[in-house]
Parts: structure tokens; sequence; C-alpha cells
């Protein structure tokens, strides 16, 4: 993986590169070393936290943190907006899930979900693990405007190379969708993406190797929306592929060589239900904090109340 594809696909650099309309209506926030700082820091406490002792609760409490200029950014940003999705340059704290449920509706909601994900401090810590050069970019924090999506199973995870769309897969892989077992509903949304990838995406983007997230909206209308743009290699859940196979390994040159779209995309879908997988983030979703809790019967609520305890300075 080479460093300025990473950069390339973190939102703050793609975003602005495309027209209103084309992805979900976003506002940005700097982010400074000390926040970061906070961020990968041991512990559980969160912005707000007053530091004080509870025989009940395992593990050192960490110093108060205190971010108030991005705390106004943020609830800023949700005034705008209404609800949001968080993101870091990479990375939603989709596995913090066991703690809220998207959306957030405030800066502590917001705050809460960063401190508590893996894929954040993996953001901050190791996002060029697999590139020979290893840098220490701009941080942002992206707050995304929240949409409910209205059609189930038409988010796809599309492998772009060198400029062609090469791979297809059905993005949530928890599930089967009967629909997309019918070829000419597969062609559609082929026919869809690779339009999109063509006239909207390529214009816009310096990349022509990469990982698109589309979401493709309910009939008649069937418009396309850009969920996420990802670098090509292991830091990317390649889902129903694998980085070591066909079409993922094919060499470039032979990309190049069928630039005049001879190679056909390969689409792939969760067939039957044998087939599910389970969410990637699940493994990440309980800290040590809760297992240091026990297994006893109301755990998870006895650790929010404890995180409402420090957010409200109580």
């Amino acid at each position: 993986m080479r460093a300025d594809d990473v950069e390339a696909c973190s939102i703050a650099s793609w975003y602005h590169r495309f027209p209103r309309g084309v992805t979900w209506k976003t506002r940005f926030v700097a982010l400074d070393e000390g926040f970061l700082q906070y961020l990968t820091s041991d512990g559980v406490a969160v912005a707000g936290d007053r530091g004080e002792e509870d025989d009940s609760w395992s593990g050192s409490q960490a110093e108060c943190a205190s971010f108030p200029e991005i705390e106004r950014a943020i609830d800023a940003a949700i005034e705008d907006l209404g609800p949001v999705l968080p993101k870091l340059n990479w990375s939603t704290p989709k596995d913090a899930t066991w703690l809220l449920q998207f959306p957030c509706q405030s800066s502590r909601d917001v705050l809460m979900m960063l401190k508590a994900s893996d894929y954040v401090a993996h953001d901050v810590a190791h996002a060029f693990d697999f590139c020979a050069e290893r840098r220490r970019p701009e941080f942002h924090l992206a707050l995304r405007r929240w949409h409910s999506l209205n059609a189930p199973g038409s988010e796809f995870r599309c492998f772009v190379g060198q400029g062609q769309l090469v791979g297809v897969s059905q993005r949530d892989t928890t599930a089967s969708f009967p629909f997309l077992r019918d070829p000419e509903a597969q062609d559609q949304v082929i026919s869809k993406v690779s339009d999109f990838l063509r006239d909207i995406v390529s214009p816009a983007f310096p990349l022509r190797t990469y990982v698109m997230d589309v979401y493709i909206d309910v009939p008649p209308r069937r418009r396309v929306w850009l969920v996420d743009l990802a670098p090509w290699g292991p830091t990317t859940d390649p889902l129903l592929f694998q980085w070591d196979s066909p079409p993922l390994d094919i060499p470039e040159q032979q990309w190049d060589e069928t630039a005049s779209g001879v190679m056909n995309p390969v689409f792939r879908f969760v067939e039957d239900e044998s087939q599910c997988r389970m969410k990637k983030e699940v493994y990440h979703q309980f800290p040590q904090e809760l297992i240091e809790l026990g297994t006893t019967d109301g755990a998870i609520e006895k650790l929010v109340q404890r995180v409402e305890q420090q957010l409200s300075g109580s």
C-alpha cells in the first residue's frame, strides 16, 4: 500500500472533490494532538469525567479531559445537520454500538463513541502500518448527516482497478437478500455503479485503484450515493472477495490491457442464510473494562450508567 493512497482516501481529502448531492452533507472539525492522545489513552474516562473514585469500578481513572472548543464545534454541526454519524479520517466507531446506537444527538454522544472505539484508535495509531512510509497526517472529525437507508441490501462495496470496476460485493454480509439472486438485478447494480464510476467518481478522484462503497436508492429513482472511499489493500475488508484471489489479485498491467471493457465485473452476494457472516465489529465491541465488571446481569447497563455519570459530572 502507498501512503499517498491512504491519505487520498481520508474523507477530508476526497469529500470536497465532489459536487453537492454526490454524498451526504458533512461538517469537519480539526483535531489537535491533545485530543488524539486522549482517544488512544488507556482507560474508560470520557470528556467531562471528574475522576471520582468508585469501589465497584475496576481499573484506574483517567485524569479529567476537557475539549470545549471541539465540543462546541460538534454541537454547532449537529444544530446545522441534525443527528449525525461521526467518522475519523477513515473509520466510523461502529464497534462502539454496545454503548450507544447511531445516530449521535450531541457532542457527548460523539465523544463517548469515539473514546470507546478500537476502529478510531486504529485510525490514529495504525493507518499506515502496511505502507513503506509512516506518516502522521492531519486528523479531522467528520460529522455526516444521518440518513436511514430505505433499501435493505442496496449498499455495495466496489473494487476499482486502474479505473475499471472489477468486483462488486454485497456490503451487509450478515443477511441474505433474495432480490440479489436475480441476474437482472445484478446487471442493474453493475450498470448503475459503472455509470456512477465513469461519470462522477473517476473524473474527480485522483486514484485509479481503490475501493468504493455506494448506496443505490429505492426504485424508481435508483439514485447512487457515494458512501465512502478506501485504499486498496489489507486495511480494507474485501467482504465476499479475497485480496489474494481473482479478480483482486490480477496484476495491474492486465487491467490496463482490458481498459476497453473486456473484463466483466464479478458480482458476489450472500446466496442463502447459511452463508451469512458475523460483523467484524462484534469481535471488538466488548472492552476490557466491561469484562472486568464480570458477566453478571446488568453489567452493560452498569457501564453505560457510569459513563453517563462521567459526562454529567455527577
